[in-house]
């Protein structure tokens, strides 16, 4: 258990690539943008094509996880019985019978053992391991770094307008260096940050919504199987296919570009707000399904089978919202600062993200100990809806100011 734990941790240090796809996607959707005239991004700047490169993203990252639990499981359960049968016939037998019929490897054949647990244990983190490799290598083949072309043009106009220039054989002196890293920001500059006037006052707040956001989710998928669990008495296996028929909602979303027309068509802030919605009310429903009354109601004849219904409605109400906010907050982020720094931002997004998925369990499982699922969903709920609210505030804000500036005398 120990060297399992600090093998997480090592791919915990080196598991930064989600920052790194999300500014490179934006770069390249700006090239896009910068080298076409499509109407997708006509009136909205460059955000049509970003949008759209993030919500495939998504897309991909679900379709991952509707694919990656149910194909470790099988694998696990795979080799734990093929390790743990002497005979290599009743080995595929049994194998293929559980694959065949979905029923787990039990029985005597298949009994758990430490060392046959152990051995499909490390299997399928050896399969993960080479996958994170092929996609190394795909990465390393398929995927060229964008030159940055604007750099070398400033550099020539700014040695053609200062007769000073005291470069010899293409070197530069240090202040030539500091006026061309001056001019570089001028002209990588984004004025268009949706919830703030300066940089780091907008970049502020996206991480902010981020953090109230990631607090919510992180409460969902902690607390949501056991509620499945506790009040209807369902099974792993019952409760995986659950997910996995509200992954292929988030899929179905991303893969027909659902969240870049909506930010298309009302603004990537309302796309946010429209997302975050869904998911409060997703939270309060689930809040609501999981209260005294509506557990005395499941356990008198039909009653638990509406309740079972409203349940997965809320839970599919919150995963329609998911895929709805998901590409907004990088697009705001993108959006507040200039490409240069773009890297290190969503860096910082993803840190503070990670910061609320270590400390909300934490908080809402003693909530969840004290008082029931009821008031943790609430408690999420809560979060959710602060956040957007605070999102329409911060516009609110920005527009005034934005109109007030246009309004006053020159």
């Amino acid at each position: 258990l120990e060297a399992f734990l600090a093998t997480r941790i090592f791919t915990g240090m080196f598991s930064g690539s989600a920052p790194v796809a999300k500014a490179f996607l934006a770069d390249l959707g700006d090239e896009e943008s910068a080298s076409s005239s499509s109407s997708e991004d006509k009136g909205n700047g460059k955000g049509g094509t970003v949008a759209k490169y993030l919500g495939w993203r998504d897309a991909a990252s679900t379709l991952s996880y509707m694919l990656g639990p149910a194909l470790g499981g099988i694998l696990y359960e795979f080799v734990r019985c093929w390790g743990k049968t002497a005979d290599s016939t009743i080995q595929y037998n049994s194998a293929m019978k559980w694959l065949n019929q979905g029923r787990p490897l039990g029985g005597a054949t298949c009994a758990a053992s430490s060392g046959a647990s152990g051995g499909a244990l490390s299997f399928v983190i050896g399969v993960s391991a080479f996958a994170s490799l092929l996609a190394s290598l795909l990465v390393m083949t398929f995927v060229k770094d964008m030159p940055p072309k604007s750099i070398p043009n400033l550099q020539q106009k700014h040695q053609a307008g200062n007769s000073n220039s005291t470069a010899m054989d293409g070197a530069m002196n240090t202040s030539d260096k500091e006026n061309l890293e001056e001019a570089v920001k001028e002209e990588y500059e984004i004025v268009s940050c949706p919830l703030g006037t300066s940089l780091w006052t907008g970049v502020a707040t996206v991480c902010v919504i981020s953090f109230l956001y990631h607090v919510a989710d992180s409460t969902f998928f902690a607390f949501y199987p056991a509620l499945l669990q506790n009040q209807f008495n369902l099974d792993a296996r019952s409760i995986g296919m659950s997910f996995t028929g509200f992954a292929c909602i988030s899929f179905l979303f991303s893969a027909l570009s659902l969240p870049s027309k909506l930010i298309q068509r009302v603004g990537v802030v309302n796309s946010c707000v429209a997302g975050l919605g869904a998911i409060s009310a997703g939270l309060c429903a689930l809040s609501t399904s999981s209260s005294a009354a509506a557990v005395n109601a499941a356990g008198i004849g039909a009653g638990a089978g509406v309740m079972k219904y409203l349940t997965y409605t809320a839970a599919g109400i919150y995963f329609c919202g998911v895929p709805l906010y998901g590409p907004t907050i990088p697009l705001m982020l993108l959006l507040c600062v200039p490409p240069y720094q773009r890297g290190a931002v969503m860096g910082v997004d993803g840190a503070i993200n990670t910061l609320a998925r270590i400390v909300s369990p934490l908080i809402m499982g003693d909530i969840y100990r004290r008082f029931g699922a009821t008031r943790t969903f609430a408690m999420a709920s809560c979060a959710a809806l602060t956040s957007a609210s605070m999102a329409l505030f911060r516009r609110f804000l920005v527009v005034r100011k934005q109109q007030a500036m246009m309004s006053a005398p020159k």
